[in-house]
């Protein structure tokens, strides 16, 4: 079982920030998942949101903002001062065994991403994920050996991606707007095969023991995001995921030593 630290251990320190990831570490996650976007000057940076007012109380647009300028602002709180890391300060942090899990959230990522990785020989180490499926297939094109996943919800998004003969007319979908169809699931599964992905991850509600099934059958892995509670993680572990995206990654660990 894959334990991925989401956003770090982000239910111990503010969320996406070296303290986080520096906990992760510490407790043992086997992946720190984090979320990268460009900035005004193209440099990486990890903010989940395109905004930066959330996390650093600052209304401010990150792809309109200098790297210098989202140095000044603060993701902490009244007893913690954290910046907002750069992605290169991500690499550079020691992390042991702990592995990266980058999730690409803007557009014009792949060729300073794919830089870095090749100069701190990264290609090895790391799992590349996005609900953006063509950046995904851009950046497999640079390296076909890249570890790669897709991020999917269960509402409606990326049908004509999957597969341009599924239509959302025949799909099963909820009052709440869930799509929760067997024929959604296939095609996400699909594909991951035909584009040889390493991984998919659905929100922890959309798999099923039907999709992981049939996704461990065509050797790829499927990890859910993002669970917390720990009679969850019991479902979750028995149904057979091969990784949870967690906020309290010690939680996790803690339980997955007491089964």
């Amino acid at each position: 079982m894959l334990v991925m630290a989401h956003r770090g251990a982000s239910s111990e320190a503010p969320e996406n920030t070296l303290i986080a990831f520096s906990k992760a570490v510490e407790i043992g996650a086997d992946y720190i998942e984090f979320d990268i976007r460009l900035t005004k000057d193209n440099e990486i940076i990890i903010m989940h949101d395109e905004n930066t007012k959330r996390t650093t109380g600052y209304d401010g647009l990150i792809k309109d903002m200098t790297l210098s300028e989202l140095k000044k602002l603060n993701c902490g709180n009244e007893a913690i001062d954290a910046e907002i890391p750069t992605l290169e300060e991500i690499i550079n942090l020691k992390r042991g065994n702990t592995k990266l899990q980058i999730e690409m959230c803007s557009l014009g990522l792949i060729e300073p991403l794919y830089s870095l990785l090749k100069k701190y020989d990264l290609m090895d180490l790391v799992l590349v994920s996005s609900f953006r499926l063509e950046e995904l297939l851009k950046l497999q094109r640079l390296n076909p050996d890249l570890k790669l996943a897709s991020l999917h919800t269960a509402q409606p998004g990326v049908f004509e991606e999957l597969n341009p003969n599924l239509k959302l007319e025949t799909l099963k979908i909820t009052k709440s707007g869930w799509v929760l169809d067997s024929k959604y699931r296939k095609a996400i599964v699909d594909f991951a095969i035909r584009n040889k992905f390493y991984a998919i991850h659905p929100y922890f509600f959309f798999a099923d023991e039907e999709m992981i099934n049939y996704t461990h059958e065509n050797n790829i892995l499927i990890s859910i995001w993002t669970v917390n509670r720990k009679m969850s993680f019991k479902k979750y572990i028995k149904m057979g995921v091969d990784g949870i995206f967690t906020d309290n990654p010690r939680l996790l660990i803690k339980l997955l030593k007491e089964i």
